[in-house]
């Protein structure tokens, strides 16, 4: 008994260690991450509420509980995306916590920290922490709902409330970040399926969830309807079905052209290529490949022994593998509708990890003890090959050899850390691994297969290959093949991510630009004046203004907007700069304002040290409005 509190104590010390660490690193990442398009816009967005615009109605922006949890800390810490970049870091930490508390109720202490501790330093999560974007804030609300509804597994007397508070949180979290509907639905998927509850039960506790979730959306209707007429109200992103409506509406054509977006082709709604869309799924997928192998063999094991599972943890592995294919679900819609970009997998994280950890933890029992000192083991083998391809980014050998590199250390790792000294038979099986992973890559190639279909291929063959040529050569030979599996892909997960996953990962600018075209706009302008750009982070450092008040660029693509030109030569912006991001954002009008800058403008700067070149330039003074298009001048029609 002693022994047992003394190992939870350790735990806590241990988790509480690893967390101010997370912390601390997320902190010097705030500094050191480049700067990301959406930031300014989204800071942008919450500067013109503080300036009394109202999101929505005024002005497009993001879900209102995000945005004004942006205005909070700017009215706190002053207009810098560096203090507004505390909002995910903590969001990110708190989630970590929710999802060791989470896996202790369900599980044991031990996972919990598993769980947390991969959420903290997974390269993935780990990166997009550092940048402003709704996904910390909405996984942290998330993570809550999910938390409060493992209550409704077990108490009755706590059913009730926790599936009020759950609903509430859900929708917290919809207020946060739209695409987090995929909790609802796995919510009423899981509901029902259970078994433990009869169906009236079952369909009370939704009743309560639904009753929540809508009270909170009244509440932020409410706030709206002040400046929002209810018909009006119902067709924008305050009501969480204007989402489904939205998208189908463009499925089947019945979308007015004013909330249309120009670069519109049947389905897809956004001008992302489907090429860079699967590029993202393929490296959101290698960034997270030992946590989806590690998941499966957990869904696997669950579904062939459900029956021997406590209800509460069999419930737990449901929910989890519900909650995780929902997110997929979603965003496989997403990709078809709009598109892909990595930071979405992120989402998919909590459920993952939760599946994940459970073998983890239970997987590795045959390894060393402690448990520790494998872990730490397996944690260094990970960060030393990630920043040993770090620093040589730029040399890719390809995902093969990656393969190869990682079945050769896995054997290595198994020497070392399993109790069966066997070396012959793990280096001969590895060759054997290998020679047949050759002949699978390279056939599968020659067939045009993609790279996920390859790896699936190539872990499940080696997964059956090592199960039975090891049968009766180690004890439960199943365990050692997943074993290898996992580690493998672990060590493919740390070279792909030290190739790709850097400061500057899915960035555009680096904090020296930002402050080097500050510098330039603030000793040249005043605030007064008006900047148009593809990134507002210069607009937003520098307190100058938007054009026109729009915070996102995007919002100049829809098709209501056919007098961009007219507006612009008849109230042109003081400054106009090419960032880059600009020629993407304002592709229909390139040339119009490529034109406008020789005529209009003086340049007044170039700042270098980012992908692209920033220009900035100034509008000339005593220039009289140019004519609108189409017109004749004053002088000429005499």
């Amino acid at each position: 008994m002693i022994e047992s509190q003394k190992k939870k104590i350790n735990l806590r010390y241990l988790l509480f260690g690893l967390m101010v660490v997370a912390l601390l690193a997320r902190l010097i990442l705030i500094y050191l991450r480049w700067i990301n398009p959406d930031e300014g816009a989204h800071l942008m967005a919450a500067r013109l509420f503080i300036l009394g615009y109202m999101p929505i109605v005024d002005y497009g922006a993001r879900q209102p509980i995000y945005l004004f949890s942006l205005v909070g800390l700017l009215k706190v810490f002053g207009n810098s995306y560096l203090f507004a970049r505390l909002l995910p870091v903590l969001a990110s930490v708190a989630t970590g916590f929710i999802l060791y508390v989470l896996s202790k109720r369900l599980y044991d202490q031990k996972m919990g920290v598993i769980a947390a501790a991969i959420y903290w330093f997974a390269p993935l999560p780990f990166i997009w922490s550092g940048i402003v974007k709704t996904e910390p804030l909405a996984i942290f609300f998330v993570s809550v709902a999910v938390y409060l509804f493992s209550y409704s597994f077990g108490d009755r007397f706590l059913r009730s409330g926790a599936m009020l508070l759950t609903g509430i949180f859900a929708a917290m979290a919809y207020f946060s970040r739209q695409t987090t509907l995929y909790l609802p639905f796995a919510i009423l998927i899981f509901q029902l399926l259970r078994r433990d509850i009869n169906k009236s039960g079952a369909l009370c506790q939704l009743f309560l969830f639904v009753l929540g979730y809508a009270g909170l959306c009244v509440s932020v209707g409410a706030f709206f309807l002040k400046k929002l007429p209810l018909d009006k109200m119902i067709f924008t992103q305050v009501n969480p079905l204007n989402l489904v409506y939205n998208r189908l509406a463009h499925l089947f054509g019945w979308l007015p052209d004013e909330y249309r977006v120009v670069d519109t082709e049947g389905f897809r709604i956004l001008n992302q290529s489907i090429d860079y869309t699967m590029a993202s799924w393929k490296d959101a997928t290698l960034f997270s490949l030992f946590l989806i192998a590690a998941a499966l063999f957990t869904i696997a094991g669950w579904w062939r022994r459900r029956n021997q599972f406590q209800i509460q943890q069999h419930k737990g592995v449901l929910f989890f593998t519900l909650w995780f294919f929902s997110v997929l679900l979603f965003y496989v819609f997403q990709s078809v509708n709009r598109g892909f970009y990595t930071q979405y997998m992120v989402e998919a994280y909590p459920p993952l990890l939760l599946l994940a950890a459970r073998y983890m933890k239970n997987g590795f029992a045959d390894f060393k003890k402690p448990a520790f000192y494998s872990a730490a083991v397996l944690t260094c083998c990970f960060f030393a090959l990630y920043m040993g391809q770090r620093l040589f980014w730029r040399f890719y050998p390809g995902l093969f050899l990656y393969f190869v590199f990682s079945f050769i250390v896995t054997a290595l790792l198994f020497y070392w850390l399993r109790q069966e000294k066997k070396k012959r038979l793990y280096f001969l099986t590895t060759a054997i691994v290998i020679l047949f992973t050759t002949a699978i890559y390279y056939l599968m190639y020659t067939l045009n297969m993609g790279i996920i279909a390859i790896v699936a291929v190539i872990l499940f063959c080696t997964y059956i290959a090592l199960r039975y040529l090891l049968k009766r050569r180690v004890q439960k030979p199943g365990l050692f093949a997943a074993n290898y599996v996992i580690i493998s892909a672990f060590l493919v997960t740390a070279l792909y991510c030290g190739h790709l996953i850097g400061p500057r990962y899915e960035s555009v600018w680096s904090p020296y630009s930002v402050r080097q075209a500050v510098e330039c706009l603030q000793s040249r302008g005043s605030p007064s004046d008006d900047i148009l750009s593809g990134g507002m982070i210069w607009t937003f450092e520098s307190g100058f203004v938007a054009w026109k008040n729009v915070a996102h660029p995007t919002e100049f693509l829809k098709k209501n907007d056919t007098d961009f030109q007219n507006d612009f030569n008849n109230d042109p912006p003081v400054f106009l700069i090419f960032d880059g991001y600009t020629e993407r954002k304002f592709s229909r009008y390139m040339e119009f304002l490529q034109q406008r800058a020789i005529e209009q403008y003086n340049k007044v700067a170039i700042v270098s040290g980012s992908r692209y070149p920033v220009e900035i330039y100034k509008l000339k003074e005593n220039l009289l409005p140019l004519p609108a298009e189409g017109t004749v001048p004053p002088e000429m029609s005499l």
